[in-house]
């Protein structure tokens, strides 16, 4: 039971690793990211990698924290017998990969992004936040791990509310056929659609005078399928909205 919850519950930020690291470094794979970004229309046309120096990773990560990665994927390698062995993961300022051959120094590749027809490309850290955020995202339509249940708090963070739908289109398309799961929250109301989401999928979270926290759902409304939900959700219909006391910036006389 434990081992499930572990095992199948993602609770999803941007720090957490790369659920398909081999997605991220073959030409046919950053060919499909690429065509899979250029989708969201972020300027983004292309997503390659190039090597970086040990000196230049050692900026984003502390320098005992890379010593230990590069022991450790020796010690895989003597265990194994394996002449190479790599390591892809990510972290806040980018994806980078960490391959090691016998008697040879660590080669470190990082992906870059190119806009349009610039001749520059553009390190991660370089992006803006709802890009950096995309990829946060991405990486759950990517996988392919069954039974899975992804964790995701305001999913809508620094994303346009027309790409935040884009998105979840894209997660209900690709994994139709999987057993898999996104539950997140959200402030965006205009993705309280019912042609997104079906009355018992969306729910309420409201704080009552005891500042205790309940949940209901949107089912328990009846609304009709026509309704324009985020309209009257702003409108107070269904609760879960902020009740703002008065203050006053004018000092008593």
């Amino acid at each position: 039971m434990f081992n499930g919850i572990i095992n199948n519950i993602i609770v999803l930020n941007p720090n957490t690793g790369l659920l398909n690291t081999d997605a991220y470094y073959s030409d046919e794979s950053l060919e499909n990211i690429s065509n899979l970004i250029r989708t969201f229309d972020t300027g983004i046309s292309e997503i390659s990698t190039r090597i970086i120096t040990i000196d230049e990773m050692g900026k984003m990560v502390p320098a005992e924290v890379l010593s230990g990665i590069f022991l450790q994927l020796k010690q895989q390698m003597q265990m194994t017998n394996l002449p190479t062995i790599q390591m892809t993961w990510k972290i806040a300022d980018g994806f980078f990969n960490i391959r090691i051959k016998e008697n040879l120094e660590p080669e470190i590749t990082t992906l870059v992004l190119k806009h349009g027809k610039s001749f520059f490309d553009f390190s991660f850290s370089e992006e803006s936040d709802g890009t950096k955020r995309l990829f946060d995202l991405i990486d759950m339509l990517l996988t392919e791990r069954p039974d899975t249940t992804f964790i995701v708090d305001e999913l809508e963070r620094s994303l346009h509310p027309k790409l935040t739908e884009h998105f979840l289109e894209m997660f209900m398309d690709v994994h139709n056929d999987n057993r898999m799961q996104l539950i997140f929250t959200t402030h965006e109301n205009s993705i309280m659609n019912q042609n997104l989401f079906r009355r018992d999928e969306i729910w309420f979270v409201e704080r009552n005078a005891e500042n205790a926290t309940k949940i209901f759902s949107l089912d328990q409304f009846k609304e009709r399928y026509d309704k324009k939900l985020g309209k009257a959700y702003l409108e107070g219909r269904y609760g879960a909205i902020p009740v703002f006391s008065h203050f006053s910036f004018r000092k008593e006389e």
